[in-house]
């Protein structure tokens, strides 16, 4: 694990574009337990462009330090949904673990699961709950069409505190007992599927280019 630490900090995270933070996150519960991420957020689309340019002008491929050490690797590309999320616009700051839920909906009801996730928000922000949780959709690298809800967890104990157990009550306050039952069907029916798990932020895997003065 040393080696592969000292690559990847010494090595292909500082070669990214100026301003690129790269979040180092290991899966910690799930089919997926032990696999290592790299994860950077909050970027257009021209940042990304640049930062490939970047990369991939390197004569010393700084990539390559990292492969040897990889059984696979896969890419993914996500855009976050304001509209769905709960928290501040002030960037992406990771908690010690996240709660993640990666939904695969049904294509043709993907409107409507928006429309009544947008409602669900509303109904969370005015019980004033603050989150963050936010929410993303696949653009490029995977089964469509797949959501991921990312949620802020302090540690383990902070699981007995879910939302999620609140949100009927959070509902029938704002829209009454009949919509909000509607409202909750039609987010529910529009799922295929759903998948939990838990990243954790691994900081010593992790670059974050100073703040410019």
């Amino acid at each position: 694990m040393g080696n592969l630490q000292v690559r990847f900090l010494e090595g292909w995270a500082p070669a990214m574009a100026p301003g690129y933070s790269t979040l180092g996150i290991t899966v910690a519960s799930g089919e997926a337990s032990g696999t290592y991420m790299v994860c950077s957020f909050g970027h257009s689309w021209k940042e990304v462009d640049e930062s490939d340019q970047k990369v991939g002008g390197e004569e010393d491929d700084p990539s390559a330090r990292v492969e040897p050490y990889l059984d696979t690797e896969w890419e993914s590309y996500y855009r976050y949904l304001p509209q769905l999320s709960v928290a501040s616009n002030g960037g992406f700051s990771p908690s010690a673990k996240l709660a993640v839920t990666r939904l695969l909906l049904k294509p043709e009801q993907v409107g409507a699961f928006v429309a009544a996730e947008t409602k669900i928000r509303a109904a969370m922000r005015k019980a004033g709950y603050a989150g963050p949780m936010r929410w993303y959709q696949l653009v490029s690298g995977g089964e469509t069409p797949p959501f991921l809800v990312l949620a802020d967890r302090a540690n383990w104990a902070a699981y007995e505190q879910s939302a999620e157990e609140k949100l009927d009550s959070m509902m029938e306050k704002m829209y009454g007992k009949d919509q909000a039952a509607r409202i909750m069907r039609d987010a529910r029916s529009a799922v295929r599927s759903q998948y939990v798990e838990t990243w954790q932020y691994r900081a010593d895997l992790s670059f974050v280019p100073a703040a410019q003065q």
